[in-house]
């Protein structure tokens, strides 16, 4: 199949995306808390400027969704095994913060999806302070003498700038 005939099906494809609706997100298994929420942003951009760090935080939850009480509650979707690692609860909890900051009040649960398993885990999420305290952290870690401590999840290191100094990797 020539390149020509690939870029025209990908060219139709993209016409009957907008044709019929435009992209819809593909529907995930939702816990009893969400059934009647709605989504209200689909991989949104948000940044906000934190004062007292001095820094702009910039992040992207992959879904946030609204109940009818007003409160927000981002959702992430893992394609792995369904487990809920501390560094998941830390992402959300972030992304919750962020949320705030931006003025979207936010309910005190986070959701983890695992489409591939079927199934949707919600745990509380981490206040303000500490999501400060954890960019704090991020902020000073390459001036500090000492390595990150070691991670559950070693897929992270390949992506990690710290590899050189950092625990898992000794």
């Amino acid at each position: 199949m020539s390149l020509t005939l690939i870029l025209v099906f990908l060219a139709i494809g993209a016409i009957a995306l907008i044709v019929h609706g435009g992209f819809r997100p593909p529907v995930l298994p939702l816990p009893e808390a969400l059934k009647d929420a709605e989504l209200v942003f689909n991989e949104q951009t948000f940044s906000a400027r934190i004062k007292e760090l001095s820094i702009e935080f910039v992040g992207r939850p992959d879904r946030v969704y609204r109940t009818k009480d007003g409160l927000h509650h981002p959702l992430d979707i893992k394609t792995g095994a369904p487990n809920v690692y501390f560094g998941h609860k830390q992402e959300v909890s972030l992304q919750a913060f962020l949320l705030r900051k931006n003025g979207y009040p936010t309910g005190n649960l986070g959701f983890l999806s695992f489409p591939n398993a079927g199934k949707t885990e919600s745990f509380r999420l981490f206040g303000d302070d500490k999501c400060l305290a954890w960019i704090r952290e991020k902020l000073e870690l390459p001036f500090r003498g000492d390595a990150p401590e070691k991670i559950q999840n070693a897929n992270k290191c390949a992506k990690c700038g710290q590899q050189e100094r950092c625990a898992s990797n000794r």
